[in-house]
């Protein structure tokens, strides 16, 4: 369990190290450079700017803004999928390995070496259905969080796609994005639906 946290906290940490920082003058931008070791929604962000560069009408400045704000959903949703992915595989190794961990640290009165000892917390939670199930009922848990906010990071990019590479953005299709990050803005429900075409 001490693993699994920590492994947590520094996929976190390194997650964090890398946030996103709007406020901050970003300098020229490199139209020539291409993908690095980034996420498409930080690659798409970054090639809006040279394909929208120096925009002078207003509706080019709002198409450019909402690229900005729909980054940083994305951004979330990648950490959120990052952690629930690692936490998912951890969990499901400790499934696959739980059958195992009885025998080998089950408490056993009649060794020698138990003499005058009661079973210590480790060895009582690993003889213990409920324990098992419980690990068992997380392990879905996470990877159910993890598919959700994968598919929500998936959405966030073909959304960011959409609005840089839309041939007309009118008030009309202004809207209809608006509409979609409200959506993606209910947080977590399986049921939530922010797919779609622009101008649908």
């Amino acid at each position: 369990m001490g693993v699994l946290v920590a492994s947590i906290v520094a996929i976190a940490a390194i997650a964090l190290q890398n946030r996103p920082t709007l406020a901050e003058d970003p300098g020229p931008v490199a139209c020539s450079v291409g993908p690095g070791e980034e996420t498409s929604a930080a690659y798409l962000q970054r090639k809006a700017r040279c394909i929208h560069d120096d925009p002078k009408d207003e509706m080019t400045k709002k198409r450019l803004a909402l690229v900005d704000d729909i980054y940083i959903k994305s951004w979330s949703y990648s950490l959120l999928n990052k952690v629930f992915f690692w936490v998912s595989v951890c969990l499901a190794v400790l499934v696959l390995l739980y059958p195992g961990l009885g025998p080998m640290f089950k408490y056993d009165p009649t060794n020698s070496s138990y003499a005058n000892a009661t079973p210590n917390w480790f060895q009582r939670a690993i003889t213990t259905s409920a324990v098992q199930t419980s690990v068992t009922a997380l392990a879905a848990f996470s990877f159910a969080f993890y598919a959700h906010y994968k598919d929500k990071q998936s959405v966030s990019e073909t959304l960011m796609r959409e609005v840089i590479f839309a041939q007309t953005f009118d008030d009309a299709a202004l809207q209809d994005i608006l509409e979609r990050i409200k959506q993606m803005d209910k947080g977590f429900g399986f049921s939530t639906n922010a797919t779609g075409t622009l101008g649908e």
